[in-house]
């Protein structure tokens, strides 16, 4: 989707005929010169999707607009290589004074250099208002944007995906609760009775030392899940159990139902109030110091260490904001063209038919960008679907699970999707650095409520894409994709790290190979890439089995992650066909 740009402009020969603007000797000055600036967004034929949410759809028929323009202009020598960054002004930049039905913007005003012979733009699509700074950003992604002013190198441009929770040292009160309402359920007698039925429950209830799934909905599904599974071993008469033992079993369901009740912590909360996945909350049952004096209690974790296999939260970003960028020559004129001349034009070949010139001198009254805008960021289009109605799961052969009640209701929601590979890019959106101590991963919630975990065919008409924007990723380097979906049958079932409980969330890593966009036709989106800016990268993703879910997010940069999902790329080197601008 490109977004053609122009700084008012005028020029006698045919655009078509016209080469490409030529680079000329600059002439180098200390002051701008006033220069009326305007520009266009170029329409298209069909709209190009980005995020799920219809009203946050881009589409030819609803334009959301553009903001946020930045213009960093360049002095190039004739064999193109920059020897000096002049500053330059632009009033008015919120509210460009015209725009036409083309989408040809107008600024009445702007200082520009002589010697000026080529240009870089930045701007980025107006946010739909949500009401709050937070809902925005979930809503419309964000992208914090390095510009300085004035730039001295280009080095100083850089845009940095946003941390959805900055600071991983900072442990959020409810994360303390949940623990404590987990610890409060352990008995001084269940902790010290030997008997090896109350110790194996024990051990199960602590999951032995390794990390338990903290979100809300989790840890009230753990303390259900201890309350049944004690009650079972009462109502089972078990031999291993007499009088007090039984006794104690007793105190612990007590212990568990009244745990579960007084949480007034709901479980659609924590931690999708900080718009964390709920895989990110983690607990573990350690032995620490307090007071001088060792305990043993659950602890949220925050951070990955050698004993925790988790991630960070602070590297969970949301999706970058849609960003359009050029670097571009120019086309000047020595009449000061009004916005009236060519606001009916409806090619940008007609309006560049009115310059002839491509470097500012002092005569210079206009000028317009030669090359469109264009998007700044990648998209992913994901399909998924079931291989089978009823999928198998983790606890021996033969074991099922259904995906729905074999009517109209299903049970699978995908709630959300996480994308690795998510680093700092420089001035032109191209990764900053290849360090794995820099890479960021995207969870994006905004989904929708009915995209359902299904057999529908890929190419069925009523099958649903999921679609989020990127940043562009490394050369060579594989990216993960996991689907968070959320459980709401009534069969629990067992994963690779403990259980999935009815209305409970869960994690299937997909894993998206770089050498499937190598190709040789020499386009940019061809080099070993997964994502690349102004392109769209589908996958089809097909879950054949439940067998390697995770209820706790494992470490995105580990080597050995279990892959629960089939992954067939269907990516072409094409770009969106769509408007670049979201409605």
């Amino acid at each position: 989707m490109l977004l053609a740009v122009v700084l008012l402009s005028g020029c006698s020969g045919s655009a078509d005929t016209m080469e490409s603007p030529q680079p000329v000797e600059p002439v180098v000055v200390t002051e701008p010169e006033p220069i009326s600036l305007a520009f266009a967004c170029a329409p298209s034929t069909s709209q190009a999707l980005t995020r799920m949410a219809e009203d946050a759809v881009q589409s030819g028929s609803n334009f959301r607009d553009i903001t946020d323009f930045r213009f960093v202009t360049l002095r190039k020598d004739n064999s193109g290589n920059i020897f000096s960054i002049p500053d330059s002004e632009v009033d008015n930049q919120e509210s460009p004074a015209d725009k036409t039905t083309f989408r040809y913007y107008h600024f009445d005003y702007c200082d520009m250099a002589q010697g000026v012979n080529s240009i870089l733009v930045y701007a980025k699509a107006k946010d739909t208002n949500k009401g709050s700074d937070a809902a925005n950003k979930i809503y419309n992604g964000s992208l914090t944007a390095n510009i300085p002013k004035p730039v001295a190198a280009l080095s100083d441009i850089y845009f940095e995906p946003e941390p959805i929770y900055p600071d991983a040292t900072v442990v959020p009160a409810k994360a303390t609760a949940l623990a404590d309402a987990l610890t409060g359920v352990i008995t001084a007698q269940w902790s010290a009775s030997n008997n090896t039925v109350l110790q194996n429950l024990l051990g199960n209830f602590t999951n032995h030392g390794f990390n338990l799934p903290g979100s809300a909905a989790s840890v009230k599904a753990w303390l259900t899940a201890l309350a049944t599974g004690a009650q079972s071993y009462i109502d089972g008469n078990t031999s291993a159990l007499d009088g007090p033992q039984k006794d104690i079993l007793r105190e612990v369901e007590n212990a568990a139902v009244t745990a579960a009740n007084n949480i007034t912590i709901a479980p659609n909360s924590y931690p999708r109030d900080l718009n964390l996945p709920d895989g990110g909350a983690a607990l573990r049952w350690a032995e620490i110091e307090e007071g001088g004096v060792k305990v043993k209690k659950f602890v949220p974790q925050m951070q990955t260490t050698t004993l925790d296999d988790i991630n960070t939260v602070s590297r969970f970003v949301y999706p970058p904001s849609l960003y359009y960028f050029v670097e571009s020559g120019i086309w000047t004129s020595n009449t000061k063209i009004t916005f009236d001349t060519y606001k009916n034009d409806d090619s940008w070949a007609t309006v560049l038919n009115r310059f002839n010139g491509s470097s500012i001198t002092s005569s210079t009254k206009t000028v317009a960008i030669a090359d469109p805008l264009q998007y700044a960021v990648a998209r992913l289009a994901i399909k998924v679907k079931a291989d089978a109605e009823n999928l198998k799961y983790r606890e021996g052969d033969g074991n099922t699970i259904p995906i729905n009640d074999g009517g109209t209701t299903n049970y699978f929601r995908l709630t959300g999707v996480i994308v690795s590979g998510q680093r700092l890019v420089d001035y032109q959106f191209k990764p900053a650095s290849n360090l794995d101590s820099d890479m960021k991963f995207v969870y994006d919630s905004q989904v929708g409520d009915d995209f359902y975990l299904t057999i529908t065919a890929f190419d069925d008409a009523n099958a649903k894409v999921y679609n989020t924007l990127l940043l562009q990723s490394l050369d060579g380097e594989d990216v993960k994709v996991i689907l968070e979906f959320e459980y709401t049958g009534t069969q629990e079932f067992r994963c690779l790290n403990g259980y999935v409980y009815p209305n409970t969330r869960f994690y299937l890593v997909g894993e998206v190979k770089a050498n499937a966009y190598k190709g040789g036709t020499g386009d940019e989106a061809s080099q070993g890439r997964v994502f690349t800016q102004d392109y769209t990268t589908t996958i089809e993703m097909t879950v054949t089995s439940l067998e390697k879910a995770y209820n706790v997010l494992p470490s995105i940069l580990a080597k050995n992650l279990e892959i629960g999902v089939q992954t067939t790329p269907k990516w072409v080197a094409v770009k969106p066909t769509g408007p670049v601008i979201m409605d």
